[in-house]
């Protein structure tokens, strides 16, 4: 019967026969059910879940004199056992869907049984090919099982087994504990050669195609690497992870990836006996990449945390090998955290390892990193060698989503160096492109680089629809670091839209988030900001100090360093010399923490 849409209005319902003949069924046994948006949207998931069938829709409408709509579903949701009857006018094979699904199974011959139950294996479903490799499917086999309406193959040649039929197969699974053991040890093993096999591509230029293909057989994969975590078996976990790694990347979903690689380590260091080498390298990788994913999701110090762990454990191993990633990642998390020295360390070390492996991958991302760090500080030269270098890395070897971040970079230093059109021809090339790939956290940075040409333009308007699509993206990233940065941005816009309050707001949050997360650069910026608001509302002798904490603070930007001296500058000229002296050292010799709290506890900022 026909299902209603998630989105159905409770007046719509009786246009839908699966959710007409629930209602029709449900009113016998409580005339009084009446109909609101609560237990409309229940009862279209239960027609969702007995897939329309007329018996499974009768059979929960049977229970409604003592089960509400929603806790019928989820009572569906939890067992076919709630889908039986007792009244004595329905015929004995129709009393329960478990009765009907028990005479197609007698229904079966020996070998049909066996598949059968088999494919309970399968979430979400599968393609022949995974039920050849993981069950010993054949062609004749599942079409058998079409036929007897326990199987279904849709347009596109995926095979799925209903839900309510899919939980009685994982009963009759269960039921033979070595059979089903074997066949998750394969299934998982299957889906990890599935993910292994196409990480290369997912690094490629053309990186939509293998995604797509992992989010069809996205309940397989993870349930394959859950089965691969809880066994575990090791060569499987080793195939799944990188491939998973760069698939969550993309996908910004840094929480499912963090609880994973966690739940990986855990088991690892619950293993009975000595860890191996091969084991103790496999665990530093995992927490490399679950400190990464903490970073991403703005628990910066634990990530940072693991991060140096993971790279102590590898030395110690002398895995010299297994280096790149963790130095690299340890130095984004110097550089997001304002740590700007030991940034550029961290990514030397990385890119001298990854050359002598010849990954090429791994050469052009640290180098766009580089990049970027060395326009931070103001060595246009040096960025401009590594950024083309990486660029025309990522065009040979066909690596999109870096060459991404390479032009959004390049756009950065074309600003930098007084090129606004270069810049916005580059900014607006990385926007297009990371947009193509869909990778949210990409196109939050880039919306942010094309926003910083704008202002430069002067088209604040178009700035302001950038950094608050960019803010809104990292909002429901929840990415701080990146929510803090786009503050700061709207409030440069504010200033230049003479909207001086509105510019102190989004300064003061921008503070107030960086000071939170300990990214040092961020707030230096804000800092900045705050001292020309002052500056412009007669506070000059404090706006020189914060000026000179921006101009001479180690982790400070190249740009927040300009904008401070131009400012400091000009300030020192008209305040009184020794007033103006006295200001400049204040600024040189405060504390961070003591100069941020003040700022926000009084609210002058």
């Amino acid at each position: 019967l026909q299902v209603p849409p998630d989105d159905c209005t409770p007046e719509e319902l009786d246009d839908y026969s699966a959710a007409a003949l629930f209602l029709q069924s449900a009113r016998r046994v409580r005339s009084g059910l009446a109909l609101n948006a609560a237990n409309a949207a229940a009862i279209i998931h239960i027609c969702r879940l007995v897939d329309g069938l007329p018996l499974g829709l009768e059979l929960a409408a049977a229970w409604a004199h003592t089960l509400d709509c929603a806790d019928i579903a989820a009572e569906i949701a939890r067992g076919l056992d709630i889908l039986s009857t007792s009244q004595p006018d329905v015929p004995d094979r129709q009393r329960s869907l478990r009765t009907v699904f028990d005479h197609s199974w007698r229904r079966l011959s020996a070998a049909e049984q066996i598949l059968f139950r088999r494919l309970a294996v399968f979430g979400g479903g599968f393609q022949r090919e995974a039920a050849e490799a993981v069950c010993g499917a054949s062609a004749a086999g599942l079409t058998a099982l079409i036929e007897k309406s326990l199987l279904q193959r849709d347009a596109n040649g995926r095979y799925q087994l209903h839900e309510l039929i899919h939980q009685y197969a994982c009963e009759r699974l269960a039921a033979l504990t070595d059979e089903r053991a074997q066949l998750y040890d394969r299934h998982s093993r299957y889906f990890a050669a599935y993910v292994f096999q196409r990480q290369d591509r997912l690094k490629g230029e053309a990186p939509t195609a293998p995604r797509v293909e992992m989010q069809h057989e996205l309940d397989n994969v993870r349930s394959g690497w859950q089965h691969a975590v809880a066994a575990p078996l090791i060569d499987a976990i080793e195939q799944y992870m990188e491939g998973l790694f760069v698939f969550w990347e993309m996908q910004s979903a840094f929480g499912e990836g963090e609880q994973a690689f966690a739940q990986a380590v855990a088991t690892l260091d619950k293993m009975v006996g000595q860890p191996d080498r091969r084991r103790l390298i496999l665990r530093a990788n995992l927490q490399a990449r679950q400190g990464w994913y903490l970073f991403r999701l703005s628990r910066y110090d634990q990530g940072r945390d693991l991060i140096r762990q993971s790279l102590a454990l590898l030395q110690d191993l002398e895995a010299w090998v297994e280096l790149g990633y963790p130095l690299l990642f340890a130095g984004a998390c110097a550089f997001g955290l304002g740590r700007l020295t030991e940034a550029r360390q961290f990514f030397l070390e990385s890119c001298a390892v990854y050359r002598q492996q010849g990954d090429t991958w791994g050469i052009a991302g640290v180098l766009n990193n580089l990049g970027q760090l060395a326009v931070a500080l103001g060595d246009f030269v040096e960025a401009r060698a590594f950024l083309e270098e990486s660029l025309r890395i990522t065009e040979a070897a066909q690596i999109r989503h870096l060459r991404v971040h390479v032009l959004g970079n390049l756009s950065e230093l074309n600003l930098a160096q007084g090129d606004d059109q270069a810049a916005k021809h580059n900014a607006e090339q990385a926007l297009v492109l990371a947009r193509e790939t869909e990778e949210q956290y990409a196109i939050t940075v880039q919306l942010s680089k094309l926003g910083a040409v704008e202002v430069k333009l002067g088209e604040y308007a178009a700035a302001e629809s950038c950094f608050q699509e960019a803010l809104d993206i990292a909002t429901s990233l929840g990415n701080r670091w990146e929510q803090a940065g786009c503050l700061n941005q709207l409030g440069e816009v504010m200033l230049h839209l003479d909207q001086p309050h509105e510019a102190r707001r989004y300064f003061r949050q921008a503070l107030s988030l960086a000071r939170d997360i300990g990214a040092m650069s961020i707030a230096l910026n804000s800092l900045q900001g705050l001292a020309r608001y002052l500056a412009d509302h007669g506070d000059t002798s404090r706006s020189l100090e914060l000026a000179c904490f921006v101009l001479y603070h180690p982790d400070s930007e190249q740009l927040a360093k300009d904008k401070a001296r131009q400012l400091s500058e000009r300030l020192a000229a008209v305040l009184p010399p020794d007033e103006a002296a006295e200001a400049q050292r204040r600024g040189q010799t405060e504390q961070p923490d003591m100069v941020i709290a003040r700022l926000l506890a009084d609210g002058a900022g």
